[in-house]
C-alpha cells in the first residue's frame, strides 16, 4: 500500500512558488479586509453620533446681543418636541475646534465667532424641522439649523461604496488564490501522471492520490499565509503610527479592535483550508477525466 509522501510534489517549481503566490495574495487580502473592517467602525460611529444631532448657529451681525438671543434660542429648542436637550458651544471650546485650521488659540478668539447650539434628537418622528426654523427666524433673523442627517446619508453612501470596493478586493483575491491552487494542482497531476498510474497499479485509490496533493497544497497555503499575514500586520501598524500623528479633529479614528485583529490573524488558518479543499477537488476532477 502506498505510503503518505510517495508523491514528490515538493520537487514542482510550481509548488515551490505556491507559498510566495500565496503570501501575496494573504497580504492584499488582509490589507482589504482591514480597510473594510475599519471603515466600517467609522461608519458606524459617524451614523450614531451624526443622525441624531442638530447645530443652530446664531450670526455674528444678528441684533440684540449674542448672549441673549442665545439664551432665547436655547430656550425655543429645549421646548421643542422631540428634543431630548441642548447646549450652548462654548468660546472656548469654538477656539480649539478652529485652532487645527486658524492657528493658535489666542488667534481664534480674536475673529468674531457666531453663537452655536448643540442639539441631541430624542425622537426624531416627533420633530417638526419646519416649525422648529419658523420659531427660530422669529427669535432673530438668519439663525440656520443644521440637520446633519440631511448630508450624513451622502456621507454613509460613499462610505459605503468603499466598503462595497474593499470587500469586493478581497473576493477577487480569494477567487484568485482557488485558481492558482486548481492550476497548480492540474499541473502536479499532468507531471507526476507516471508515479499516479503507478499507484494506482500499487491499491491506491483516487482519494489517496488527492490527499497527496491537498496536504501539500495546504501546508503551502499556510505557510505563505502566515509569511502574507504578518507583513501585512508591519503594514497596518505603521500605518497606525502615522495616523496617530495627525490630529484626531482632522480626520476619523480608525481602528482595529481585538476581535477584528483576531478575524485577521485567522486569514492563513482560512487560506490553507481554501488551498487543501481546491487541490483536493481539482485532482478529484482530473483524475476521473484520465483515460
Amino acid at each position: 500500500m502506498a505510503e503518505r509522501g510517495a508523491i514528490p510534489l515538493g520537487r514542482d517549481p510550481s509548488a515551490r512558488f505556491l507559498p510566495w503566490l500565496m503570501a501575496f495574495m494573504v497580504f492584499v487580502c488582509t490589507l482589504a479586509l482591514a480597510g473594510t473592517l475599519a471603515l466600517t467602525h467609522v461608519i458606524v460611529r459617524w451614523d450614531r453620533s451624526l443622525a441624531t444631532t442638530l447645530t443652530v448657529q446664531i450670526p455674528v451681525n444678528a441684533n440684540g446681543g449674542r448672549e441673549a438671543l442665545l439664551n432665547e434660542a436655547l430656550r425655543v429648542v429645549r421646548d421643542t418636541p422631540g428634543i431630548a436637550g441642548a447646549s450652548a458651544v462654548s468660546e472656548q471650546r469654538m477656539a480649539a475646534l478652529l485652532a487645527p485650521w486658524l492657528g493658535t488659540d489666542e488667534v481664534v478668539r480674536e475673529l468674531p465667532l457666531p453663537g452655536l447650539i448643540d442639539v441631541d434628537i430624542g425622537n426624531r418622528s416627533e420633530l417638526d424641522m419646519t416649525r422648529l426654523r419658523q420659531r427660530l427666524a422669529g427669535v432673530a433673523p438668519g439663525i440656520t439649523v443644521d440637520d446633519h442627517g440631511q448630508w450624513l446619508g451622502r456621507l454613509l453612501t460613499l462610505g459605503r461604496a468603499v466598503q462595497v470596493t474593499t470587500a469586493s478586493i478581497a473576493l477577487l483575491v480569494l477567487l484568485a488564490t482557488v485558481g492558482v491552487v486548481a492550476y497548480t494542482a492540474r499541473t502536479g497531476v499532468a507531471v507526476h501522471r507516471r508515479v499516479i498510474e503507478l499507484l494506482h497499479l500499487m491499491g491506491a485509490r483516487d482519494t489517496f492520490v488527492a490527499g497527496q496533493f491537498a496536504r501539500q497544497a495546504g501546508h503551502s497555503g499556510l505557510i505563505g499565509g502566515a509569511a502574507g499575514v504578518a507583513v501585512a500586520a508591519v503594514a497596518l501598524m505603521a500605518i497606525g503610527l502615522l495616523g496617530a500623528r495627525i490630529d484626531g479633529r482632522l480626520l476619523p479614528a480608525a481602528g482595529l479592535g481585538l476581535l477584528d485583529w483576531a478575524v485577521l490573524l485567522l486569514l492563513p488558518l482560512a487560506g490553507a483550508l481554501i488551498a487543501r479543499a481546491t487541490a483536493w477537488l481539482t485532482v478529484m476532477r482530473t483524475l476521473a477525466r484520465l483515460p
